[in-house]
């Protein structure tokens, strides 16, 4: 059986046409207009074809063999089931043939095409030999993400094959409705022994999200100046960042303006910081190493803004800075000008100062000259802060009006917080006697 897609616009080789008297000589020169294109669709009665035959309808191209080029619109091929078709012309034999019309979705599964569990068409692109005219399946995948970005529908996943895919402008699928509900998927985020790699060292922004989007199972990159690896905007609310590393000049992940957003697992560096995230309420993030390294005005692997409200459980903020030139090298900062409450639940704060520095280390500090209550309440888990220059170890420090109140920390060091901070037992009663766990020296 031959198949045709529903809805689609066809051209289909019928023949051969043969002589009407001897039954054998080619016939080359047939008018065949639409009105002797006759179709039965899904067993109805014969009707003339819809599409033109030729421009203008002048006549169906010969190709060879006795065979024509026959044209088929959407109206021809928009029933579902047996289409025949029939060509009855004075001087040649009829000729006939039949057809299956099958939906969209039957014809791309016949052609090698995946779904997902969603419904949505899985689109694959290849990071090497393959082609922006194929069908965007495993077997014959795109070549671009580019590509594969402008026939995606809601609901639709584009899968990253193996290998590092480069870009010389951003991926923005903060889009419009278009891209809402897209995922963005590689086969892991390590090379080694295969995996997939977005990267982008020409333009600032290497991924932009759309809303209620996935991005997983793969490493981005961007190594461009003031370089971010994935933005998220107001048009990223709902967006999940699951089994990703990300690397960025500035940021691994930049979140302004988008709400409801989470980060599960993976790894994600900057050299300003590894998450900077401001105006989002809903913010959750578990199980992700927040890394800032080698800059010297880190603000702390994970930098929190104004109007935050969130949690953050089960992750490590590694602040591995080789001489700052601020006064302090935090693992959690917080800045903004308007409150933010935010939770850390069993996190651990890693804070190394280099030798020949006079900062000083903490675990969360918030940022002289803040005029607004920001709420932080440190719950469980460890402290690890270590100095080799001129700096002391200050384990949290709060500025002005806001609080950091913490509950069970493991801290390696007896030295003082400063500012409004509160070391509390189980019933939120304040510690008469801090008792520090010793875990290093």
């Amino acid at each position: 059986m031959n198949y045709l897609e529903q809805g689609s616009d066809v051209t289909v080789k019928i023949g051969p046409f043969v002589d009407i008297d001897d039954g054998s000589t080619l016939e080359d020169s047939l008018t065949i207009t639409s009105a002797e294109v006759l179709l039965s669709k899904d067993g109805g009665a014969y009707g003339a074809a819809s599409a033109d035959q030729g421009a203008s309808d002048v006549g169906a191209p010969y190709d060879a063999q006795g065979e024509y080029d026959i044209d088929l619109d959407a109206t021809d091929t928009g029933t579902l089931g047996v289409l025949k078709i029939s060509i009855i012309d004075s001087a040649a034999l009829p000729v006939w043939v039949t057809f299956e019309v099958i939906s969209a979705k039957a014809f791309a599964e016949l052609q090698g095409a995946a779904y997902n569990e969603s419904g949505g068409r899985i689109w694959y692109v290849a990071a090497s030999g393959g082609d922006d005219g194929g069908l965007g399946t495993r077997g014959d995948p795109f070549a671009t993400l580019a590509f594969a970005m402008s026939v995606v529908y809601p609901s639709d996943t584009i899968h990253l094959l193996s290998g590092t895919h480069t870009l010389t402008s951003a991926a923005i699928f903060a889009g419009g409705p278009r891209f809402n509900n897209i995922t963005l998927e590689g086969e892991g985020w390590d090379l080694i022994p295969n995996g997939t790699k977005l990267l982008n060292a020409t333009t600032s922004n290497t991924l932009s999200l759309g809303r209620r989007m996935t991005v997983r199972n793969m490493r981005i990159d961007n190594t461009a100046a003031a370089g971010v690896a994935i933005s998220c905007t107001i048009v990223s609310g709902d967006a999940l960042i699951e089994d990703v590393v990300s690397v960025g000049t500035n940021y691994g992940i930049s979140a302004n303006t988008c709400h409801n957003l989470r980060i599960l697992g993976g790894s994600h560096t900057g050299s300003l910081s590894g998450i900077y995230v401001t105006v989002c309420s809903g913010l959750f993030i578990n199980s992700t190493n927040i890394i800032s390294a080698n800059n010297v005005a880190s603000l702390g692997p994970l930098l929190i803004g104004s109007n935050v409200f969130g949690e953050v459980r089960n992750s490590v903020f590694d602040l591995q800075v080789t001489n700052p030139t601020n006064s302090y090298g935090a693992a959690v900062g917080v800045e903004g000008a308007i409150a933010s409450s935010v939770l850390l639940f069993d996190c651990c704060y890693k804070s190394l100062v280099a030798l020949g520095s006079s900062s000083d280390a903490a675990a969360v500090r918030m940022v002289t000259g803040l005029t607004t209550p920001h709420n932080i309440l440190v719950y469980g888990g460890s402290v690890l802060l270590q100095n080799f220059g001129s700096g002391t170890l200050v384990p949290f420090v709060a500025i002005g009006p806001g609080v950091i109140n913490i509950y069970g920390v493991a801290l390696n060091t007896t030295l003082p917080s400063v500012g409004t901070v509160r070391f509390l037992d189980a019933n939120a009663s304040d510690l008469a006697d801090v008792k520090r766990i010793l875990i290093t020296k």
